[in-house]
């Protein structure tokens, strides 16, 4: 059985997530209200508690705390795009 992941769950993980030193977080998904939360999370991490990280996503805008795939780049599925990229922002 496969569960169906909600957007309360994403909220949860970020949260559990809070307590822990990170560099790099990744949402593969395009829900537009996740990205929104990774985005906020990431920046109030960064910016308020002052542990530097950024969150990788499709549809992000690329900034300190966000790296988006961009349009233009063609694929056929935006969530193996955001595991190569943060796989190369982990390697740099």
């Amino acid at each position: 059985m496969d569960p169906t992941v909600a957007n309360a769950d994403y909220s949860a993980f970020l949260t559990a997530l809070e307590k822990y030193t990170f560099d790099i977080v990744v949402y593969d998904g395009t829900e537009s209200v996740v990205i929104e939360a990774y985005a906020s999370f990431v920046k109030r991490i960064s910016e308020r508690v002052g542990r530097k990280c950024q969150a990788v996503m499709a549809g992000a805008e690329d900034s300190n705390t966000e790296w988006g795939i961009s349009a233009g780049i063609i694929c056929t599925a935006a969530g193996n795009l955001v595991a190569w990229r943060s796989g190369g922002r982990c390697s740099v």
